[in-house]
């Protein structure tokens, strides 16, 4: 499994990492890797950041501010929207468009010539052009920078599909801001899905390491992201990794040990002088111990016979007062499963997530298995009482 297939497979709502101001997760990069799906706002958010770093004197808008702009919205020419001004310092300003609210466009402008350049993968059109250079036009006149905007056209090939804007407008970012000039090319679309989503994880901050539980079944081991966040997980209490710690943690060489205190310095992330805990757990990333717990729940789910479990726990006597006390236990365990989870957050940091995932599954079996004796009793025929 290589590294997307690797981010695929969580959680949309888990968090990957940041690329500047924007989170990205799961989700995100599903959007963009995924050939039938419309690329989300942070994924455009994060590449034209991304993109414009590599341009000094560019300032970046993220979509949701730049949209309002061009739309010409009453709220976009209040003195309260967009506090800081974004021409102090800047010689150009760029941003992603959602045209109609389902349509990624590029727009760009030179502060200093007055120009306006703005590509629609579908083909532009002058009357919309238009539009949206008088709102941009009255939004930059507001902020101490009149016009008049003057127009830069650019050619480039055109989308042919109905999902793939996101893609072609991130193309023409990267090539535009990387000074190319003459017709954009936009690559075989699922490439470029492809790249751009590996483009975007090797900018998260984080270190890509090979995975500790080796399985025997001839495939490429398994590779995980460990984020500038975990590490700063593991540098704090309750483990306080050291340097060395670390290096051991990423799988890396002592060798490497100086560049990695460099990047973790770039990342903000600070070892302690001395490792406080260390256990079996230590060496597997937080992305691991989620897969470990994964699979012993499976295998516990397959293996162990709910069925069969639930008819042991079968007693004689009165059917309804049986039915009563099994719905009473699955009450008190779900209340000492909820007061545990209250309490267990420094178990959770010191066992990388494996010790609560494996404790919620066991209570889960449970439950299961006292569900299956609740239908057993259901099943009695009570004339037989």
């Amino acid at each position: 499994m290589n590294v997307l297939q690797t981010v695929m497979s969580g959680g949309r709502e888990t968090k990957i990492g940041s690329v500047g101001p924007y989170p990205l997760y799961v989700g995100s990069f599903q959007s963009l890797i995924e050939s039938n799906n419309e690329v989300s706002d942070e994924i455009m958010d994060a590449l034209f950041h991304l993109f414009s770093m590599r341009r000094p004197g560019v300032v970046a808008i993220n979509a949701h501010t730049l949209t309002h702009i061009l739309d010409g919205g009453a709220r976009a020419r209040s003195h309260y929207f967009v506090k800081r001004n974004i021409f102090e310092n800047a010689r150009e300003v760029v941003g992603p468009y959602l045209k109609g609210g389902n349509h990624w466009t590029f727009f760009h402008c030179s502060i200093v010539d007055r120009r306006i350049t703005y590509l629609n993968s579908l083909g532009e059109q002058d009357e919309h052009y238009h539009k949206i250079a008088q709102h941009w036009s009255t939004f930059a006149a507001a902020k101490g920078y009149p016009g008049p905007w003057k127009r830069s056209k650019r050619n480039h090939t055109l989308q042919k599909d109905g999902v793939s804007c996101g893609v072609f407008t991130a193309v023409f970012a990267e090539t535009f801001l990387g000074g190319e000039d003459g017709y954009i090319t936009c690559p075989p679309i699922q490439e470029e899905r492809e790249r751009l989503s590996l483009l975007l994880l090797s900018s998260l901050g984080g270190f890509l390491v090979e995975s500790a539980l080796k399985v025997s079944d001839f495939h490429q081991a398994k590779r995980y992201l460990v984020t500038s966040d975990e590490l700063q997980r593991r540098c704090s209490l309750p483990e306080s990794y050291s340097a060395n710690t670390v290096v051991a943690y990423l799988r890396k060489a002592k060798g490497q040990k100086r560049n990695i205190e460099e990047k973790l310095a770039e990342l903000g992330v600070k070892p302690t002088k001395r490792t406080k805990l260390t256990s079996q757990c230590s060496k597997l990333c937080e992305d691991e111990c989620s897969d470990l717990a994964g699979d012993i729940m499976y295998l516990a789910t397959k293996f162990i016979p709910q069925k069969k479990v639930g008819q042991a726990l079968m007693e004689s006597g009165n059917v309804h007062a049986a039915m009563a006390k099994t719905e009473d236990c699955r009450k008190t365990l779900d209340a000492v499963k909820n007061a545990l989870e209250a309490n267990w957050e420094t178990f959770d940091l010191s066992t990388h997530g494996l010790g609560p995932a494996v404790i919620k599954g066991t209570f889960a079996l449970i439950d299961a298995c006292l569900k299956e004796k609740m239908r057993a009793l259901k099943s009695i025929d009570y004339t037989d009482e």
